[in-house]
């Protein structure tokens, strides 16, 4: 019986393929165009859209074109570009093709053509088995601007020595000029691999595949390890790019509205000159990719950064599964993640962190990104004490699962996502239709296969119609009885990343000592050289550009209609879905940010198992917005609750929002936002479960609550050594206005320090008790207002029900003082240059400084002057010369502050220099109108960016900035001049009122005196003051 229902669900996704053959429409256009030649056509109504796939008849590379009415078009160029060792050479030469070309010999030739161009998105990426270079614009002109700098970076690079150790990796002086002091490594990639092995998620990430792939290529480094990183030489990246970077071997892709026959001209032009080359050239050979599977199951014990508590290890079992050429296998293997593991309904949740086995899932699902896909059961906070049988527990778990079988309202609810996805509309559907195909694309896999949700989703629907347990027997012969397992441990050891840092120096220190003095000197020439590089005048001219006149003066006008004193409608094609968002403005003063009795900002309490004892509940507004969906609600449990939402909805959240007056400085509102959206059928139960949320939920559920907050403080450290520049930015900012610093309390270090406080106390009883009073003074006293995004046909079913639930919602008079603010503000400001000390190879400097209220009209000056010095001198001094990643920049005209940052730089004394000299030279005026235009430019590349249906309107909405607010501003900021500029920066130095935070691991106290150090991830020592600062 077993064998028969077996070939059954294998044959149904043939008859289903088989029917989908009438999906594929008559060709009716030329056979070929510009050399290549017209393949297929596939029909894509979900996309309202038609995908044509053309071959090149000389080189045999494919073209996927889809043809919509979307203005938003995306294009890339991506090559097979499998890595064959953990030099990180595919890596290396995807920044160095971006470093200069024939046509365009200009260093930097990627920043210097972002600064001219209005696009959206601009980057390049590196994988496993391929490399790409993607854009998207709406502007045709802009398109056609960059296609043509990206074809030639891609297939025609300068490849120069200065440029590679720039970019890869240089040996250099501490003082870069004094050969007595210690040598270091430098070098963008160098510096950016450093930094990523930082964090411990991804080093664990990469020890999964070296250990589970031990003798194919997939178990390699592909983004570089550094101390191999540190062995390239030129040569090997010029073979590289001999070997992969060739019309043969490579795949086109455009998504958009722009006629494709000047694209394919544009493309045959670049690739005809080529020689042809059989495809076997660029493969590797079957030996290197090939893992032979195990007979039975390996453990390995790796060692790794310590997490928090150091009782604690990351632990995974994981299997090499599938293939990607088997398009049904990676549609199984998808549905099958989505049963086991999607939300806190998913029984591996249930299992696994409601079991107390680990606080939190890590790099858990399938991951296929390479060939050899793999699926991988991935736990943070794994005790000690069960690095032996955890893996077990995971066995037993997945055993129990077969037995009992899937509960149907969890494939249903799986199966209405999907639904739900195939209704979504984004405002980046080029690249995300591209992201799901390419891994695949590039073995030859049909991509209109992919693309047809539709056929994926009818023939699931089928096959568990022909086999209810097919899934299950997945599960059994693909997972829990395949002998190609890896169980992993990475045990953290103490100052891991240091020891690693000393050996590091030591090995220099080694080197050195057998340097001559002609070496030791050659070194300073060289570093010399790399930095003067940037200096050098280049030929900027021949970079198409985009002017400032080609800007669309007018601003886009968002309408909307009130369908009620408290409801406003947006009329915008969500196809079947409805989006509703409730936002409660909530009360800021002294009497209801004090929710324990006769407190107050000076008391402290001895009391050790008190939670809160500041006398403020900011950071509870928080925690209380990360967990109100998932504690259950009214009837329903937590796992009850999470499985209605999936069933019925396309999910429902809630968030915190900071909202400073556009009109008065210092004005401000807190908003707390819960959003929904379903299909136009589930309207009413959208809002029946959005009531639930609100009016009823189980704050009193501290099992749940305990277990959530030690999955949000296990990922803490990865949060803050991944985005670090963010919170150093939010950091330095706190304190200089009442918005910055409660964007501070709620969002930042400060925040997260309190989370990992109330985790260790464990107190969940008064944790409960002090959300429940959060929940009823805060969103029981608010005053709430509602959002509605659909299509007109749409726009009654959804109205009704929430017309219902919102004369029921609280309607307050919002009354706001801001005391508690401004006391806490000046605790942020007792300190201007702070460590916020976490273990990282890298760090991230954050610098900030006041500027003008939103409505000063200097204002706009300096979001032109924010762009200028982001893209003409920060990029300039802190990548090309200093070696970090990156370098940003922002202003905030609601905040009133403006901020620079690094992202993973090696030296932040000299970053902190190189900020202030930029702010100086700029001052000075060492700026011209080119860099002005080119500011303005690149401004409005973010200010035009493409909304997705469901967010226009959010501006005004939330912040109430109407159209024709925007259009002031919009002619401000075109209208901005030199003169403007160099003012912003002259009264930055003249109040020289700057906020320094530097997020990273130890510095010298004498490199930077009065330097306060706060460490981060320790807060068991503190005061039991809960607002840690």
């Amino acid at each position: 019986m077993h064998l028969i229902s077996d070939i059954l669900a294998y044959t149904v996704p043939l008859s289903i393929a088989i029917s989908s053959f009438f999906a594929f429409a008559q060709i009716t256009r030329s056979d070929t165009i510009h050399n290549f030649a017209i393949k297929d056509k596939f029909e894509l109504p979900e996309l309202n859209a038609v995908a044509y796939l053309y071959i090149h008849s000389k080189h045999g590379c494919p073209f996927l074109h889809i043809e919509t009415s979307d203005t938003h078009n995306f294009f890339a160029t991506t090559y097979k570009t499998t890595c064959i060792d953990s030099t990180g050479s595919t890596h290396v030469l995807e920044h160095l093709s971006l470093h200069g070309s024939e046509k365009y010999p200009i260093t930097s030739v990627f920043i210097e053509l972002r600064k001219r161009s209005l696009a959206t998105f601009m980057n390049a990426f590196t994988s496993i088995e391929w490399t790409a270079y993607p854009f998207s614009s709406t502007n045709l002109n802009d398109f056609h601007n960059i296609l043509d700098v990206y074809l030639d970076a891609s297939f025609h690079p300068q490849l120069t020595e200065i440029g590679f150790q720039s970019e890869c990796h240089h040996l250099e002086f501490e003082v870069p000029n004094d050969t007595s002091t210690a040598l270091r490594h430098s070098g963008v990639v160098y510096n950016e691999m450093n930094g990523e092995f930082s964090n411990p998620t991804s080093r664990f990430s990469s020890l999964i595949r070296k250990n589970l792939y031990p003798d194919s290529v997939f178990g390699l480094e592909y983004g570089g390890n550094p101390p191999d990183i540190a062995t390239l030489t030129l040569q090997k990246i010029k073979e590289q790019h001999d070997r992969y970077y060739h019309p043969s071997n490579s795949l086109f892709y455009h998504y958009g509205s722009f006629n494709v026959e000047k694209i394919l001209k544009k493309v045959d032009e670049v690739i005809s000159p080529f020689d042809k080359k059989p495809a076997e050239k660029f493969k590797i050979s079957e030996e290197k990719i090939f893992q032979p599977k195990w007979s039975k199951p390996k453990a390995v014990i790796e060692e790794g950064p310590e997490d928090i508590d150091k009782s604690k290890v990351r632990a995974s079992v994981s299997w090499m599964v599938g293939d990607l050429r088997n398009i049904t296998d990676v549609a199984d293997f998808q549905f099958l993640e989505l049963l086991l593991l999607q939300s806190h309904a998913s029984p591996l949740y249930k299992a696994l962190i409601q079991g107390k086995l680990g606080t939190r899932l890590i790099g858990s699902g399938y991951h296929n990104y390479i060939r050899s896909s793999y699926f991988s059961i991935g736990l943070e906070g794994v005790d000690k004490s069960n690095m032996t049988t955890y893996n077990q527990t995971i066995l037993d778990a997945l055993e129990d699962i077969y037995k009992k079988g899937f509960e149907k309202i969890r494939i249903d609810s799986i199966i209405h996502q999907l639904e739900i996805s195939k209704n979504s509309v984004s405002n980046q559907q080029g690249i995300e239709n591209w992201q799901s195909l390419i891994s695949s694309w590039i073995h030859d896999v049909s991509p209109f296969e992919i693309l047809n949700n539709e056929w994926q989703i009818e023939r699931i629907k089928r096959v568990l119609k022909i086999n209810p347990r097919y899934f299950e027997m997945i599960l059994k012969y693909k997972i829990i009885e395949n002998p190609h397992r890896l169980d992993l441990v990475m045990v953290g050891v103490p100052n891991f990343l240091e020891k690693q840092a000393q050996s590091v120096k030591e090995e220099l220190e080694k080197i050195k000592s057998k340097m001559s003095k002609e070496e030791l000197n050659e070194i300073v020439e060289q570093t010399k050289k790399i930095q003067e590089i940037v200096d050098v005048p280049k030929p900027l001219h021949l970079l198409p550009v985009i002017k400032v006149s080609d800007i669309n003066q007018t601003q886009s006008v968002v309408t909307f209609e009130k369908l009620s004193d408290r409801i406003s409608f947006f009329n915008q094609p969500t196809k079947d879905l409805v989006y509703v968002t409730l936002k409660c403005e909530i009360p800021i003063n002294s009497q209801s940010l004090n929710i324990k009795e006769n407190k107050n900002m000076n008391n402290k309490n001895e009391n050790k198992n008190e939670v809160n004892d500041d006398g403020n509940d900011f950071y509870l507004i928080s925690l209380l917005s990360s967990i109100l969906t998932s504690v259950g609600a009214d009837e329903f449990n937590e796992t009850e609750f999470t499985n209605q939402i999936s069933l019925n909805t396309g999910g429902i959240s809630t968030s915190i929002l900071v909202v400073p007056s556009n009109e008065k400085s210092g004005e401000l509102s807190l908003q707390f936002l819960v959003s929904g959206s379903a299909l136009s059928r589930n309207s009413d139960k959208l809002v029946e479960l959005l009531e639930k949320v609100i009016f009823k939920p189980w704050l009193n559920n501290t099992v749940s609550i305990g277990i959530l907050l030690q999955s949000l403080a296990s990922a803490v450290p990865e949060k803050i050594s991944g985005t670090g520049h963010l919170y150093a930015m939010m950091y330095s900012q706190a304190g200089l206005s009442r918005s910055s610093t409660l964007k501070e309390i709620l969002n930042g270090v400060s925040f997260n320090r309190n989370i990992l406080k109330l985790s260790n106390s464990q107190n969940w009883d008064q944790i409960s008790k002090d959300l429940i009073k959060v929940h009823q003074k805060y969103i029981m006293n608010g005053k709430f207002t509602a959002m509605i995004h659909s299509t007109a046909e749409n726009k009654n079913k959804i109205y009704k029900p929430l017309n219902s639930l919102v004369e029921k919602l609280p309607n307050q008079k919002i009354e706001n003082d801001y005391d508690v603010i401004d006391q806490l503000s000046k605790k942020y400001l007792l300190h201007n240059q702070t460590l916020l000390k976490i273990d990282s190879s890298t760090y991230f400097c954050g610098v900030s400084v006041p500027g003008p209220h939103f409505s000063s009209k200097s204002s706009t000056s300096y979001s032109v002057a924010s762009q200028l010095i982001k893209s003409e001198f920060l990029h300039d001094a802190i990548r090309e010369k200093l070696g970090a990643y990156g370098s940003v920049s922002r202003f905030s005209s609601l905040d009133a502050t403006m901020s620079f940052a690094s992202y993973r730089d090696t030296s932040p004394i000299k970053v902190l220099q190189a900020i202030d000299d930029s702010i100086k030279s700029i001052s000075l005026g060492q700026i011209n109108d080119e860099m002005i235009n080119r500011s303005i430019i690149s401004l409005f590349s973010s200010l035009d960016s493409p909304e997705s249906p469901n967010e226009v309107g959010n501006e005004l909405f939330f912040y109430n900035l109407s159209s024709e607010i925007k259009q002031k501003r919009r002619t401000a900021f075109l209208n901005t001049n030199k003169a403007d500029v160099q003012k912003v920066f002259e009264e930055i130095e003249k109040r020289n009122e700057k906020r320094k935070a530097i997020v990273g691991g130890s510095i010298e106290e004498k490199l930077i005196p009065g330097l306060y150090v706060i460490d981060v991830f320790n807060v068991d020592k503190t005061d039991n003051s809960t607002l840690i600062i």
